[in-house]
């Protein structure tokens, strides 16, 4: 790859990780402020571990670009991909908590197990999280056993001489790659996708019952309702990114500084910048107290208006 574009994806990984950085340790520190509130402690356990996933996949990028040989000793690549799977496993869960809390709290339906998990989930949640991280751990723990570097030499000749390349590709074990992918990624989704099903269904029950009642709609719950499926459908569309990100850096034939490889690295160290931004646009007070600190001119100008 040129060094001018290398520079340039370097440049912009720069920008990512502190806007990324500045967003998640303001959630974090908003959340231990407001750790009472029950979607707070969710937001603080995702501003963590998108903290911790930015910073070890920014090493990770780091080394692959500039010091290639180091990431291909066995004391460094198992333990990075351990974390990388242990944090990857807790963000896909932890969304997918975010959007069961979201629909539980704004959809209304009157199945007995629905009715007992919406009374169960504000009290059971911090058990949830400490399940989802524990969980995540032990689905990790075999990378160190599962993960090996296949090294082989390839021959090839030109007009005047003669040379070898060294090829090295990472080895995942395919029984556990299924098993990881399923547990780790594809049942989040599911629970996110079924989230915004059952959102979506209640709000067009809702509808259905103001008309049959003849009732003025509510504007204000509608917003409610949007605003939730918005949000949830776009940490889907992000996760989904995500999910197509790994299988480009999984699937890359060699450890090599490519086309391939590193429009994956760029959407997953994009993928904790991106969802902070849409927690901060879909919690108020969060985004307030960020522009009332940080901004207070412009909060200043826009408080007339909005009296």
């Amino acid at each position: 790859m040129a060094p001018s574009v290398l520079f340039f994806l370097l440049a912009i990984v720069i920008v990512e990780i502190v806007i990324g950085l500045t967003l998640n340790t303001w959630i974090v520190v908003f959340s231990v402020k407001n750790i009472k509130n029950r979607s707070n402690q969710v937001h603080l356990t995702m501003g963590l571990v998108k903290f911790l996933i930015q910073c070890v996949m920014t090493t990770q990028a780091t080394l692959w670009a500039f010091e290639p040989q180091i990431v291909l000793m066995k004391e460094i690549y198992l333990p990075i991909d351990f974390i990388n799977l242990f944090l990857i496993c807790c963000t896909y869960w932890l969304t997918s908590w975010l959007s069961a809390f979201y629909c539980l709290s704004i959809a209304n339906y009157n199945h007995q197990l629905y009715v007992w998990l919406k009374r169960r989930l504000s009290a059971f949640l911090p058990h949830l999280l400490l399940l989802t991280i524990g969980g995540s751990l032990i689905v990790s723990i075999p990378a160190f056993w599962v993960i090996s570097l296949d090294s082989e030499e390839r021959s090839f000749k030109n007009a005047t001489l003669g040379a070898a390349q060294g090829s090295q590709t990472f080895q995942f074990n395919f029984l556990y790659l299924i098993f990881y992918l399923f547990l780790g990624c594809c049942l989040p989704i599911g629970v996110t996708l079924l989230s915004i099903i059952l959102t979506i269904g209640s709000l067009l029950q809702h509808i259905q019952n103001m008309r049959q009642n003849n009732i003025d709609f509510d504007r204000s719950k509608f917003r409610l309702y949007f605003n939730a499926i918005k949000t949830m459908a776009i940490h889907l569309i992000l996760s989904l990114s995500f999910y197509v990100a790994e299988m480009l850096c999984f699937t890359s034939d060699t450890i090599t500084i490519n086309a391939k490889t590193s429009i994956g690295f760029l959407c997953l160290l994009s993928y904790p910048t991106a969802q902070s931004v849409i927690i901060f646009q879909s919690n108020s007070k969060l985004r307030s107290v960020f522009v009332n600190i940080f901004c207070p001119n412009s909060a200043r100008i826009t408080e007339p208006i909005s009296k």
